[in-house]
């Protein structure tokens, strides 16, 4: 009954079983010499999950000029207005309330309006300061030591205007050059440049 039994439960024991598929974790480094394994096998490649980002910004057709400051752009509802900027800022807040940047702070004085028909918030967090080697930074949240004069989230009635700062800190020799205009936190947004 053994000899049966092996026989007819246990399928081919001369089969090698076919080795595991090497896998990457996600993000994990790979080594650029190596081929991809699963392309060697005839698989196509796993497509690699991007992380969920917003909306890209409009740059302008080419022969276009970006706006710039002091010109008004329409962003979703919000009519936003860069009104100023200035770099390498040492501090926000007082001597005993604030605090000192990574590199430089650098503000961005700006005036939105609500031209939608219910209130909206607008998002300091949506807009990214763009610098001269294109890395996009996000804003500081320092923003809190520049008292009422910040846009950390604020709500805006339609037909309303609010004015204020948003607060980045970018590197020492890092110049910016653009900021991303967005009307909220995964919105299409507008470049607008800074120089």
């Amino acid at each position: 009954i053994a000899v049966v039994g092996a026989a007819l439960g246990g399928g081919d024991d001369d089969a090698t079983p076919a080795p595991p598929s090497p896998t990457v974790a996600a993000g994990a480094p790979t080594d650029a010499g190596s081929p991809d394994v699963s392309q060697e096998a005839g698989e196509p490649a796993p497509a690699e999950e991007a992380p969920a980002q917003e909306a890209p910004a409009e740059e302008a057709p080419a022969g276009e000029t970006l706006a710039g400051i002091g010109e008004t752009v329409e962003v979703g509802d919000f009519a936003i207005t860069v009104t100023g900027v200035e770099a390498g800022i040492q501090r926000v807040g007082s001597e005993m309330f604030g605090e000192d940047p990574q590199g430089q702070f650098v503000t961005v004085a700006l005036t939105v309006t609500n031209n939608g028909n219910s209130a909206e918030y607008f998002f300091d967090s949506g807009q990214k300061l763009v610098d001269e080697q294109g890395r996009e930074h996000s804003s500081s949240s320092a923003v809190m030591y520049l008292e009422d004069n910040n846009l950390l989230i604020t709500q805006i009635n339609p037909g309303n205007s609010a004015s204020g700062m948003l607060l980045y800190d970018i590197p020492v020799d890092a110049t910016p050059v653009q900021i991303q205009l967005s009307s909220g936190l995964f919105g299409r947004g507008v470049v607008v440049a800074l120089g």
